[in-house]
């Protein structure tokens, strides 16, 4: 079995947003679902949050799919967006329901994806 350290994630940098913002890269790797979190050029995995929402699985999104990877997501997600925005005191559950319909189960689960903090906040209003 292949480790997440094994996989070349070299190129996730290219994309075609503006390096200044805030970004999620949720990508498709073999058969893996993997979230970056990038700024500046740098990326690094996203944190899992099982301290946030117990369960013992990965991420992963697709369409109309709202089970407990992709709700895992979405907490991981919201708990480092209101991080750095050093709001983090509890997640509400309607911002999670909000990203989950509005933007994860809308991604075509065999596909990778870009999400901007714009996206996020716009999601929340």
């Amino acid at each position: 079995m292949k480790e997440i350290s094994d996989f070349d994630f070299s190129r996730v940098n290219e994309t075609t947003v503006n390096n200044d913002e805030y970004l999620y890269k949720l990508l498709k790797v073999e058969k893996s679902f993997v979230a970056l979190k990038c700024h500046n050029d740098n990326c690094e995995i996203l944190q899992s949050r099982r301290d946030l929402y117990e369960y013992k699985g990965g991420f992963s999104w697709g369409i109309d799919y709202k089970g407990s990877g992709p709700t895992f997501l979405a907490v991981s997600l919201l708990a480092d967006y209101y991080e750095r925005k050093c709001e983090l005191t509890s997640l509400k559950d309607n911002d999670i329901e909000k990203l989950l319909n509005k933007l994860l189960c809308t991604f075509d689960g065999e596909k990778s994806h870009i999400v901007n903090i714009k996206d996020i906040e716009y999601i929340l209003q």
